[in-house]
């Protein structure tokens, strides 16, 4: 018997290209989009603390926290994937929930490695 492991990974590069691409040119577009960016993280942190911990109300407002950081950065697929989150942990479909918040913690360490590779390219 063989056995695979196989690591999950989702990319958010659509999104991530749309954040660049939108953000506009000047001195504040920096601190602009690292604030946001410390926002959403932490936003995430949240999510993972409160599906660890088993508190659907910290979880509820941590997932529409992210939905509202995401969606107002442009990062569809991560707010989609929030919302979702807010509405499945109102609902006792513990299986959906689970694979949702797990999804959703993959999509922003995606988005975050995408983020971070690109800062670390030279020019």
């Amino acid at each position: 018997m063989t056995v695979v492991s196989l690591r999950l990974r989702e990319s958010a590069r659509q999104d991530t290209w749309r954040l660049l691409g939108a953000a506009p040119d000047g001195p504040e577009r920096g601190e602009r989009l690292d604030t946001d960016l410390d926002q959403l993280m932490a936003g995430l942190s949240r999510v993972s603390l409160a599906w660890h911990d088993r508190d659907g109300a910290v979880l509820r407002n941590s997932a529409s926290f992210v939905a509202g950081r995401a969606s107002a950065l442009g990062l569809n697929r991560i707010a989609r994937v929030a919302r979702t989150v807010e509405t499945l942990a109102r609902t006792e479909d513990g299986a959906a929930l689970a694979a949702n918040v797990a999804r959703l913690l993959r999509l922003g360490q995606g988005f975050f490695e995408e983020v971070w590779e690109l800062q670390d390219r030279p020019g």
